[in-house]
């Protein structure tokens, strides 16, 4: 079990490893790179940040509505966190491993896939619109009740995490996929 201050801490310095690496190299490569596709058929690096942006529009809003609801019921931030076996599961699935490597390979739900053709400047546009917010739920987390506030997940309206396993999810999922994005930019 770690602190809560621990585990926000550990987010907020992957945040700033990805906003630096979105700032620095992604948002400064011209279309012709964004928009290549793998030789492996995957992903362009615009096609993963669509991606990335689809979850951040699911789970962004209904973190700060779980941050905001901890405080207007008076929910104290909890010293220590624990996940929950199914968010500790879903977040074991998706964070990297310390070398980078990715353990298990998944298939997207159709509905997460992105255009096969992108606007690239609104993607990274809102993409960075998303950093700014996740941000800024960072800094309400520290004073809400991640333990015993819930997010539904986007896979069902009937799974539903602890506050803290759906944020720590959503930063594993994005660190995955800019692992993915480095491999196709080559940077």
């Amino acid at each position: 079990m770690q602190t809560t201050r621990q585990l926000l801490q550990s987010l907020r310095t992957s945040l700033e490893e990805m906003d630096q690496y979105f700032h620095q190299t992604v948002s400064a490569q011209p279309d012709a790179v964004l928009n290549q596709t793998p030789q492996n058929r995957g992903w362009s690096a615009i096609q993963v940040l669509d991606h990335l942006n689809f979850y951040s529009r699911w789970y962004l809003p209904r973190l700060e509505d779980a941050f905001r609801e901890s405080r207007k019921r008076n929910l104290a931030a909890q010293p220590y966190f624990k996940s929950g076996w199914l968010g500790g599961y879903f977040i074991r699935m998706m964070k990297p491993r310390a070398d980078g490597s990715i353990a298990s390979k998944m298939k997207a739900p159709s509905s997460a896939a992105p255009a096969a053709t992108l606007d690239s400047a609104a993607v990274l546009l809102e993409f960075e619109q998303h950093l700014q917010h996740m941000n800024s739920l960072l800094k309400l987390a520290e004073k809400a009740d991640l333990l015993h506030t819930r997010v539904t997940t986007s896979l069902s309206s009937f799974i539903r995490l602890k506050s803290g396993d759906a944020l720590w999810f959503v930063l594993a999922h994005a660190e995955r996929h800019f692992i993915q994005m480095k491999r196709i930019i080559g940077k």
